[in-house]
């Protein structure tokens, strides 16, 4: 076994960012190589191992289940820079800031000129039933 270190900064804290980062640092004992860890008898038992191998084919198995089910649906993941994404995402960060879900939601709108589900609105808030269009990454912002 061999002394390992470690050392980082902690940058948020309980879904906060800190106003100035906190270092911290410490050491363990590191393992070297499996006849080590045997000796130590920490090895896990057969049965761990089983169930540790099950659970993480158990998530790829689900989760390749559940896009294929999507897809089968005609659901598919929206990108980054969808309409509908980008409103969802400009409503958390101001909720996030403070706002009230009605405030959040208003300002995005006023602000994105289109609701949560990409559609573009008047001045007075209602759907014209024309969609956003997404904007292409390509293209450099101002």
């Amino acid at each position: 076994m061999k002394t390992t270190p470690f050392k980082g900064d902690i940058t948020t804290a309980y879904g906060k960012k800190l106003p100035k980062a906190i270092p911290y640092s410490g050491e363990f004992e590191a393992y070297e190589n499996a006849s080590e860890v045997h000796a130590e008898k920490d090895w896990p038992k057969d049965s761990d191992v089983v169930d540790w191998r099950n659970a993480e084919r158990k998530a790829v198995a689900i989760s390749t289940a559940r896009t294929a089910a999507l897809s089968a649906a005609g659901i598919e993941k929206p990108q980054a820079n969808a309409p509908e994404v980008i409103f969802a995402n400009f409503v958390k960060q101001l909720r996030l800031g403070g706002k009230s879900e009605k405030k959040a939601t208003a300002m995005a709108w006023e602000i994105l000129g289109y609701n949560a589900e990409g559609y573009v609105c008047g001045s007075d808030g209602v759907s014209t039933g024309e969609k956003a269009v997404a904007k292409d990454e390509s293209e450099d912002s101002e």
